[in-house]
């Protein structure tokens, strides 16, 4: 209860330090254009009403661990991880054409509904604006580390890992894009397990506990044990990310739970169903995946193939096996014995998620 309290008052903290960003990027866009201004509080908008500040909360107690006593700064900083993480968002729903995010319109779906009667071709208005307030996000990312008061190759190091970040997200990004346009016997369990590892668990995890660590001046040792236990916290949260996105509800996702269903995501659980299930159950699975028109009667058909062939079971004890090796890997690590608790319980905190 300790931890769920922390992770509310970061969540208020960095939420306020947002507010302040954005009010000023208000004031700044309203001084070139109206369009401008109106782009911005669409940005805001779509940021604060919704999300869990996973990312920057990670980069915090990171930071934490290593120089405690100096979280506001860390506070100030944090909120990067979050516009880096909302850049790539508005990027993918354009790429997977998605309407809702966060219990409401995606940035390209707004502009487009906005000037359906405005603009002849709105949809790729809706596109390019969107595009253009993704990049914008991620200007702003790098101006709160750039105008940060730490030391300067603090600041290099932390540069550099967002970087490399970006970089293994577009690998994951490309293969998952790939993997979409094959047929789904084609795509392999370690295929899946690769874009869980770089589209996932690298920029969800990884990078944000290592970013809080370089900030902080933690050493490679400390570093590479933060890494270890990112890879596979990352990969658990994906798997039971599929899982609540075919047993989940609407109102706690963000976004309709047909969502996976309709675009054919080829996940851990999808895989293992089909391996196991019988001739009558794949050819109903495989003319689901990816219809666009799906039913209700659909989705609780393809929930019951994954409870009957047990892999709804086989993919909740694979996340818990992954996040066993989190906690067992902090335990070996030469942390401090305060750091591995914050660890371990944010671990046991996150096994139990349902959102």
């Amino acid at each position: 209860m300790e931890l769920k309290k922390a992770l509310k008052d970061y969540k208020i903290k960095i939420d306020k330090e947002l507010d302040i960003l954005f009010d000023k990027k208000i004031e700044e866009a309203s001084r070139v254009s109206p369009e401008m201004e109106e782009l911005v509080i669409n940005l805001k908008d779509f940021v604060i009403r919704g999300g869990k500040r996973l990312r920057p909360i990670l980069f915090i107690i990171s930071y934490n661990c290593f120089k405690p006593n100096d979280e506001e700064r860390a506070i100030k900083a944090s909120i990067s991880l979050e516009l880096l993480h909302n850049f790539l968002l508005i990027h993918d729903d354009v790429i997977d054409n998605s309407d809702t995010r966060h219990n409401g319109a995606t940035i390209h779906k707004h502009y487009e509904t906005t000037y359906k009667n405005k603009y002849t071709d709105s949809q790729k208005f809706g596109e390019s604006m969107a595009i253009i307030a993704g990049d914008m996000l991620f200007a702003y990312s790098n101006m709160i580390i750039a105008q940060s008061d730490f030391p300067n190759e603090r600041k290099i190091g932390i540069f550099s890992r967002f970087n490399q970040t970006l970089i293994d997200t577009a690998y994951g990004e490309c293969l998952d894009i790939i993997g979409g346009h094959k047929d789904i016997s084609e795509v392999k369990k370690d295929y899946v397990e690769r874009i869980n590892v770089y589209k996932t668990a690298k920029y969800t995890f990884e990078n944000p506990l290592i970013a809080g660590a370089i900030l902080a001046g933690a050493d490679k040792e400390s570093q590479n044990a933060l890494s270890e236990f990112g890879i596979n916290m990352g990969i658990a949260f994906q798997i039971q990310d599929d899982i609540l996105g075919l047993f989940g509800t609407e109102e706690k996702l963000g976004k309709p739970i047909d969502s996976d269903i309709k675009e054919g995501k080829k996940t851990i659980i999808m895989l293992h169903a089909l391996e196991k299930c019988d001739k009558d159950q794949k050819k109903r699975l495989i003319s689901i995946l990816g219809k666009k028109d799906c039913s209700e009667e659909d989705i609780e058909l393809i929930r019951k193939i994954v409870i009957d062939t047990g892999s709804l079971k086989f993919a909740k004890d694979l996340a818990e096996t992954h996040i066993n090796k989190a906690t067992e890997g902090i335990d070996k690590s030469s942390l401090k014995d305060g750091c591995k608790k914050v660890f371990k319980d944010f671990a046991a905190y996150l096994k139990n998620r349902d959102y």
